[in-house]
């Protein structure tokens, strides 16, 4: 069953969709109404093989309409399909249970893939397999909402360029928050930082980060953001989260850039490091200061450097610097060599880092957020 108030959608949906379903004898219903959709789920007391539904419609969404289903019919398999990244009603939906997740607009055979895939799952003959390839297919939709949600698109005529790798630990799903984002001609903004937990806690809490850190930036004007007064209304937005994670808060660093003054103000909740390579040599900036969600109103100390044309500055979540026998200067000397590659290569300074703390593989989320003022900057 289809479920999109677009009618140009479903008949996409069908087009696509048509040839297959005739091979393998599948029919297929479509409505533009997600009440109408339920009520034909009820006639036919649950009785469909899969519910594909658009997020946002009118009168009622796709998260309440598998809301709905869910609670007389949990084993009703369901995918949505949505060009949204909205966080609080992919939430819900996926609390519903969800196989799958497809953006608009969809790649080829993307569509075949998904369906294949939820009908295979839910012809799995033994209650262990049918178990475990709904945890696969959850971290896997997770990983695919938070890496939606977090996608740092292109930024126009940006005063830094940036560099973003991710290498999450379990299968897709990471922790890890990262983000940039321009705040004038001559200032930027790079963030990281980790919510505790890995698999779909992790992916959940780094969207519900995102939604924080962007709600503070629109609160405090992107042109006007005074870091200490940012982070801490970021850790008021926070407030208790500590309570739900045995007691871990949320680190964040957060570094402004102003190629016009050529200074840095960064701010560290927890202690993830900076690296700064310029002037020949790579210094590791750190000053912990007490992570979001674990106290109350909590004042944080913003500190400043200078920067040169051509410096680099590299943001990392501590999955790359403790693993194996890695050592600060160890890691400070590998980020100053790949501060002279070009373009950045981010894998390479991995593999780099692997070799030289004698580990096989990272045993935590990896991400990097690598930048560089060019030489052209004003």
């Amino acid at each position: 069953m289809l479920v999109d108030d677009e009618p140009a959608i479903l008949k996409a949906l069908m087009r696509e969709l048509g040839a297959w379903s005739r091979a393998n004898q599948h029919q297929i219903l479509s409505f533009t109404s997600a009440k109408d959709a339920l009520a034909a789920i009820n006639r036919q007391n649950g009785g469909i093989d899969l519910l594909v539904t658009d997020l946002r419609m009118p009168e009622m969404g796709g998260s309440d309409l598998l809301q709905r289903v869910k609670e007389r019919w949990p084993d009703v398999p369901a995918i949505l399909l949505t060009g949204f990244a909205d966080t609080v009603e992919i939430s819900r939906a996926m609390r519903s249970g969800l196989l799958g997740f497809i953006l608009k607009p969809w790649q080829p055979g993307s569509l075949i893939d998904e369906f294949e895939k939820a009908l295979a799952h839910v012809g799995a003959p033994k209650a262990r397999e049918h178990h475990e390839g709904g945890v696969h297919a959850e971290l896997e939709l997770a990983g695919k909402i938070s890496r939606l949600i977090l996608d740092v698109p292109p930024i126009a005529e940006c005063p830094v360029d940036f560099t973003i790798l991710t290498r999450p630990f379990m299968q897709g799903c990471a922790g890890d928050y990262y983000d940039v984002a321009r705040l004038s001609d001559d200032r930027v903004m790079l963030a990281i930082g980790e919510f505790p937990g890995h698999g779909t806690i992790g992916s959940l809490g780094v969207c519900f980060l995102k939604s924080a850190v962007g709600s503070q930036l629109a609160a405090s004007g992107p042109q006007v953001i005074e870091l200490g007064a940012f982070m801490q209304g970021i850790g008021v937005r926070l407030r208790g989260i500590a309570k739900e994670t045995a007691g871990k808060g949320v680190t964040l660093t957060v570094v402004a850039i102003d190629t016009e003054k050529m200074t840095m103000d960064w701010v560290s909740a927890g202690s993830l490091p900076v690296f700064l390579m310029q002037g020949g040599s790579c210094d590791r900036l750190w000053a912990p200061q007490p992570a979001l969600g674990t106290s109350g109103d909590v004042d944080y100390h913003v500190s400043t450097v200078s920067l040169s044309h051509g410096c680099g500055l590299l943001l990392c979540t501590d999955g790359l610097t403790h693993v194996g026998k890695a050592q600060r200067d160890g890691i400070s000397r590998l980020c100053h060599l790949a501060a002279h590659w070009e373009p950045p290569d981010l894998s390479r300074l991995c593999s780099m880092v692997l070799a030289d703390s004698g580990a096989s593989e990272f045993t935590d989320d990896v991400t990097i957020v690598h930048a560089t003022i060019p030489w052209g900057s004003p």
